[in-house]
């Protein structure tokens, strides 16, 4: 029995979309071309064990899909479609990492101190403008 590759279960290779629906090495690189699948993210290990393609684990039942309406006789393009009114329908909820909030927490309270400064700056200005008149 070959041994198992040990690997993080949120990723999926190659073989396993190949195993997974039933296809050919070139028919995933066709499908990533035609942008049914998302570009893999090339690894590699060093020399002995060379470097293979890491997808997202939702790739496995993505290619089911796909493979299942090829066999029912959808063109890619018909395919193409379904997948992106699938996505347009159930929208996934924008994660921001905790350095992007604080970046952006960052920029808010400078622009709140930047109107203040302005603010602070035309009030002497009208004030200094108001003491030479009167002086």
């Amino acid at each position: 029995m070959p041994q198992q590759r040990a690997l993080d279960p949120a990723y999926a290779t190659t073989e396993d979309i190949m195993q997974a629906a039933k296809i050919t090495r070139r028919t995933v690189t066709n499908w990533v071309d035609k942008g049914l699948l998302p570009q893999p993210t090339k690894v590699s290990h060093g020399y002995p064990l060379g470097a293979f393609n890491r997808f997202p684990a939702s790739v496995l039942s993505r290619a089911r899909f796909i493979a299942s309406k090829r066999l029912e006789g959808l063109s890619l393009a018909a395919i193409l479609e379904l997948l992106n009114s699938e996505e347009k329908v159930a929208p996934r909820a924008k994660v921001t990492s905790k350095r992007a909030k604080a970046t952006s927490k960052r920029k808010a309270t400078s622009k709140r101190k930047a109107t203040s400064k302005r603010k602070a700056t035309s009030k002497r200005a009208k004030t200094a403008t108001s003491k030479r008149r009167r002086g």
